[in-house]
């Protein structure tokens, strides 16, 4: 890194030393407050990376704190539902393209660039604003602003306050600590105003006029200017917090210090007070925390004056000429009710032992015998008191919880509300309970229609498993007959071949043929056929064949007694043939391609000679029945 002339870093050189971006100088010369980040733009992105809350799909909270923006752009989408709005610490100088809010109660465009406040007028609910930390010069542009309750313009520059306050009738907290304010006019009619904070100014004089009609104010702060008498709190009020710090007063400038009988917190450090106002006591009767640090009060019997002020609970004293006398911790036991000094929370000087070789005259009055132990030993010194014990020892007694010093914490409240203020709040309260009573009633509606889609879903839910059911039951009252058809099925004899179901087939069709015809006089060779109504006796062992097998030759006599003796015999086939293929012509024709014969018929003139000789005989355990296929035949005439 190149050193500039004389050897120390340039600016720009110190920012990328120190961690800086390289754009960092850029920025500088660009006049920017923020630098080092890249520039960025509001929009989509941005918003939904920034948004922190939301209601019924709709962004109600922004905070685009510290995101190196210059301008306020980009917001049409969000300003009809947002609430609350960071802008704090960017490169901002303008306030413009704010654009209607009519919801929007928090603002925050502190710690930019801004040196007029412009823009607020379509923000008529705007309820907190903080431009703290820029470069305003006068209070302007909150016209419109009759909801505001508190303003925050600390660390600017402005000199005056002129009217810009006026019509802000409900605001209660106003703070213009560190600007260059030299007269407090323009806080008339602020008669809302509980807190007024106007520290480190160049006010020299504050009149009771610049407070008139602020009838509500609770704390006052005026430390850091240049005060030289009281004469602003001639007329009692409410005041609960003064702080006059860091203003060179003199004790002559107490003189007819007012009455302020709710004032529980006074702050005079780094005054020049040499002794206690004389009428404190009686004028602050409720008085709890007192400053008095870095003053002249050289005496500690100033201390003791506070000794009636039952009510005191933390004193501030360091820093005055009294606190290196002998009597001061005399005078600090005068203080009954004191609880924390300095800060810390207070032991009285008369519980506190001496070290080893402390003299004792030094705290006369804190000095307390020790009872001596005969089994620990005294001293090297060969003092005559025993050595005190441990727990005795400042350095090492036990920490007892010490709580949060006065000072530190909130005052008693010792406010009373006025009539005004009840009826505010109890006209608040019954637009909060008439606000829940319609929610609760729409909520309750909604409720109501819910459970009524919910029981009609339920409803229809009952009649689909009722359906379903009956058809359930349906199914299983068919299945059963299924069943027990299909068992019995198994129970009873094996079916038929294929020849024997072709047989029945054939001879099925012959009789309804049969039955069609039976008007017309049959030919003269059919006739004795016909009165058979059966096949030839050569046919049926034909088709009895395909579901028997050969048995051994010894049983083969036992076998032929068994024959059907009521068939007749029929010597020649080919008329049983003839027989069957002039009634396929009548009827269905026969099966098989065209021109040739039945494979039954074929088969029944094939087996025919061959039977001699053949035995059958039943499968299984069933008796010797007539072919299946042949089943319903009427059989001889």
């Amino acid at each position: 890194m190149v050193l500039s002339e004389g050897g120390s870093l340039s600016s720009s050189q110190r920012i990328v030393a120190l961690g800086g971006e390289r754009r960092a100088p850029k920025q500088l010369s660009e006049g920017c407050r923020w630098v080092g980040g890249e520039d960025a733009e509001i929009d989509e992105t941005l918003a939904s990376e920034c948004a922190e809350g939301t209601e019924g799909g709709k962004v109600t909270d922004l905070n685009f704190h510290y995101k190196f923006l210059r301008k306020i752009q980009g917001l049409a989408e969000f300003t009809a539902s947002l609430r609350s709005l960071d802008l704090s610490s960017n490169n901002l100088r303008v306030m413009e393209n704010l654009g209607a809010m009519p919801k929007l109660r928090e603002l925050k465009l502190d710690a930019c660039q801004i040196s007029r406040i412009e823009g607020l007028e379509k923000c008529p609910s705007l309820v907190n604003l903080h431009l703290e930390d820029n470069e305003i010069v006068c209070v302007e542009g909150l016209e419109k602003l009759f909801s505001l309750e508190t303003l925050n313009l600390e660390r600017n520059k402005i000199r005056r306050l002129g009217r810009g306050c006026v019509k802000l009738t409900k605001l209660k907290e106003l703070r213009l600590a560190y600007n260059e304010l030299s007269t407090l006019d323009g806080l008339q009619g602020l008669g809302a105003l509980e807190v007024l904070d106007v520290s480190q100014n160049k006010l020299d004089a504050v009149s009771a006029e610049h407070l008139k009609g602020l009838g509500k104010l609770d704390e006052l702060l005026l430390s850091g200017n240049r005060l030289s008498n009281l004469s602003f709190l001639s007329a009692p009020g409410r005041l609960s917090s003064l702080d006059i710090s860091e203003n060179g007063l003199k004790s002559p400038a107490f003189k007819g210090f007012p009455s302020l009988p709710l004032l529980s917190e006074f702050m005079l450090a780094g005054n020049y007070l040499e002794e206690l106002p004389p009428n404190i006591v009686t004028c602050c009767p409720t008085l709890e925390i007192l400053d008095i640090s870095r003053n002249l009060i050289s005496t500690p019997l100033e201390v003791e004056k506070l000794k009636s002020l039952s009510s005191l609970k933390e004193l501030c004293i360091q820093g005055n000429p009294m606190t290196e006398s002998d009597d001061f911790p005399k005078a600090l036991c005068s203080l009954e009710g004191l609880e924390y000094l300095e800060n810390r929370q207070f032991v009285p000087p008369k519980e506190i032992m001496l070290e080893d070789g402390e003299q004792g005259a030094t705290f006369g009055l804190t000095k307390v015998e020790a009872k001596s132990s005969p089994s620990r030993p005294g001293t090297a010194g060969g003092e005559s008191f025993s050595r005190p014990g441990t727990a005795s020892r400042p350095g090492t007694a036990s920490k007892e919880g010490v709580q949060q010093p006065l000072m530190h914490a909130l005052p008693k409240t010792r406010k009373c509300a006025s009539s005004e203020q009840v009826t505010a709040w109890e006209q608040q309260t019954l637009c909060s309970l008439k606000a829940i009573m319609k929610q609760v009633e729409k909520t309750t509606s909604q409720v109501d229609h819910d459970l009524q889609e919910m029981h009609r879903y339920v409803k229809k839910a009952r009649d689909a498993n009722l359906r379903y059911e009956y058809q359930v039951g349906c199914m299983e009252a068919e299945s059963i007959p299924e069943e027990e058809e299909l068992l019995r099925k198994y129970q009873e004899p094996p079916p038929p071949g294929r020849a024997s179901q072709k047989l029945r087939q054939v001879t099925i069709s012959y009789r309804v043929e049969e039955e069609e015809e039976e008007e017309v006089p049959p030919p003269p060779k059919i006739v004795e056929v016909k009165s058979l109504q059966s096949p030839s006796k050569a046919a049926v062992r034909a088709a009895q064949a395909d579901e028997v097998e050969e048995v051994p030759v010894d049983t083969a006599a036992e076998v032929e007694s068994i024959a059907d003796p009521e068939l007749p015999e029929i010597e020649e086939e080919e008329e049983v043939v003839q027989v069957l293929q002039a009634r396929g012509l009548q009827g269905r024709p026969p099966a098989g391609k065209p021109g040739t014969e039945l494979r039954v018929q074929r088969r029944a003139a094939r087996r025919a000679n061959s039977a001699k000789g053949r035995s059958v005989g039943p499968r299984g355990p069933y008796p010797r029945l007539p072919s299946p296929g042949a089943v319903g035949y009427p059989g001889s005439r």
